[in-house]
């Protein structure tokens, strides 16, 4: 969704089954920088109460990247006949949400200007780990 929210927090979301939504909050809040928490809801509960009042997570993202055993094994328009009882959703920041400042600015992002994903890179800095959750930072 870069460039098209401009004014908007945009976030990236997780969703787990609530086995794992423990070590995956604690994952998050001892990465604060690469992994900012905006919201999680209730186990069960598909709507970001505070960030979008009234949504609905199972639907209302433009795409879903489906994951399992830590594989992306499909790409989706709407996760509704997934979603459980027990599933819990984590709302992450993105850059995206700021690159409207940058263009008032007059700091275009390039990747904005060539019509292109922002660019990513894994570094050899460690994350700390929770549970199943770990790896090296991603800027």
């Amino acid at each position: 969704t870069t460039g098209h929210a401009p004014g908007y927090v945009q976030a990236n979301l997780v969703v787990l089954p609530k086995s794992h939504a423990a070590d995956f909050r604690n994952f998050c809040e001892k990465n604060k920088a690469p992994c900012p928490l905006l919201e999680v809801t209730r186990p069960g509960s598909y709507e970001a109460i505070r960030l979008a009042p009234g949504s609905d997570l199972r639907r209302d993202l433009p795409k879903y990247w489906v994951w399992a055993d830590g594989k992306h094994i499909e790409e989706r328009t709407d996760v509704e006949d997934l979603w459980t009882e027990d599933m819990q959703a984590f709302l992450l920041g993105c850059s995206f949400s700021w690159e409207d400042l940058l263009l008032a600015a007059g700091l275009p992002p390039r990747h904005i200007e060539e019509k292109k994903n922002v660019p990513m890179y894994k570094t050899n800095i460690e994350l700390q780990a929770s549970g199943p959750f770990g790896g090296q930072m991603v800027v």
